[in-house]
C-alpha cells in the first residue's frame, strides 16, 4: 500500500510539474507576444507623432517665410517710396539750382 501511495504521488508530482512547466511556457508566450505588440504600439505612435512634429515644424517654418516675405516686400515698398520721394526733390533742388544759375547777376 505504500508503495502505492509513492508510486501515486510520484505520478501527480510529475503531473503537477508538466502541468505548471506547461503553464509558465504558456505564460512566457502571452508575455512575449504582449511585450510585442506594445512594442508595436510604441513604434507606430512615436512614428506618429513624429510625421506630426514634422508637418507642425513644416508649417510653423512656411508660415514664418511667409511673413518674413511680407515684411520683406513691404520695407522694399516703403524704401522705394522714400528713395522716390528723395528723387523728386533732388530734381527739384537741381532745377532750383539751374535757375539761380541761369539768373542774370543784378548789376549795380
Amino acid at each position: 500500500m505504500e508503495q502505492e501511495m509513492a508510486t501515486l504521488e510520484a505520478v501527480v508530482s510529475q503531473a503537477v510539474e508538466k502541468a505548471v512547466s506547461q503553464a509558465v511556457a504558456e505564460l512566457r508566450k502571452e508575455r512575449e507576444a504582449a511585450v510585442a505588440e506594445l512594442r508595436e504600439e510604441c513604434e507606430a505612435a512615436v512614428s506618429q507623432a513624429v510625421a506630426e512634429l514634422r508637418e507642425e515644424r513644416e508649417a510653423a517654418v512656411s508660415q514664418a517665410v511667409a511673413e518674413l516675405r511680407e515684411e520683406r516686400e513691404a520695407a522694399v515698398a516703403e524704401l522705394r517710396e522714400e528713395l522716390g520721394e528723395h528723387e523728386e526733390a533732388h530734381a527739384k533742388l537741381q532745377n532750383e539750382l539751374q535757375d539761380l544759375m541761369d539768373e542774370k547777376p543784378i548789376s549795380s
